[in-house]
Formats: structure tokens, C-alpha cells, sequence
């Protein structure tokens, strides 16, 4: 039995799920961080830096939202845990304060937009991935940082 497993038979609430996956991407963001602080400069949609790290945090999310296994699936909640991510990992990034300021207002996080973008889905099928590889063999979520190596800027 995994991890969250555990947490879910023994909690039965997908927060104590959520909490244990935001504190797993934060490691991912981390050991990814070098490569993103060194080529986003600032928030520019184009760049295939940014997407794959927005698509890898979308991805991951997802993924462990969908292991709590919601009756009705709340893209509010989603793309709340997604902006609050974008918030906590990528505030350095200059231009960043109006994409946050646009959601605070009520918009969606914009998610759905950017699943058009070939990089984006390459970073959230990663992320998915990470996410699952994690929660079934313990293995530590290392796709982002492999695929920023893979993509030059």
C-alpha cells in the first residue's frame, strides 16, 4: 500500500491527499528551480521554458486531485491549487502579478487555454506521470527537471 493510499483510507479526505502531493511538487519545483530561474525572464506565454513548467504543475495537480476520486470533478478547486502553485514558485518572474491579479478577480486560471500548446501538454503529461510514479513506487518526481534539460532554451 502507498503512501497515499494510507492517507486516504486512514483520513478519508482528499485534503490530507492534496497536502502530501503539494509538498512533493514543491520538491520537484525545487530541483527544477536553477533551470527555470535561468531562462524565464519574464511572463511571456511563448516560452517553452514557462509552458512546460505551468503544463507540469497543471499535470501534477490533476493527478492528484484525480486520486481522490471527486464525485463531480471542481475545476474551481484545480485551478485555485494551480494558481496558488504559480503564486508560490514562479512570483519572481516579472509579469507574473497580472496573470495572479486576473484570477484574484474571479477568471479561471487560464488552464484550459494553454492545453493547445504542444509544450504545456508535454509538461503535463510529466507532471501526471511524476505525480503517479510517486504515489504507486515512491519515486521521486525528477520529469521536469529532465525535460527542461531535453529543451534548450
Amino acid at each position: 500500500m502507498g503512501l497515499f493510499d494510507f492517507l486516504a483510507r486512514k483520513h478519508r479526505g482528499r485534503t490530507m491527499i492534496l497536502v502530501a502531493a503539494m509538498s512533493t511538487l514543491d520538491h520537484a519545483m525545487d530541483m527544477a528551480s536553477p533551470f527555470v530561474h535561468e531562462r524565464v525572464k519574464r511572463w511571456d506565454l511563448e516560452d517553452p521554458t514557462l509552458l512546460i513548467t505551468l503544463g507540469y504543475l497543471s499535470g501534477y495537480i490533476d493527478a492528484a486531485y484525480q486520486l481522490t476520486k471527486p464525485f463531480k470533478y471542481d475545476e474551481k478547486l484545480v485551478d485555485s491549487l494551480f494558481v496558488t502553485q504559480v503564486a508560490k514558485h514562479l512570483t519572481w518572474v516579472p509579469g507574473v502579478e497580472v496573470y495572479l491579479a486576473i484570477f484574484k478577480t474571479g477568471h479561471e486560471s487560464g488552464i484550459g487555454a494553454m492545453q493547445c500548446d504542444p509544450k504545456f501538454m508535454e509538461g503535463a503529461m510529466a507532471g501526471g506521470n511524476d505525480f503517479v510514479n510517486f504515489a504507486n513506487d515512491k519515486r521521486m518526481p525528477i520529469s521536469l527537471v529532465r525535460l527542461l534539460q531535453e529543451n534548450p532554451a
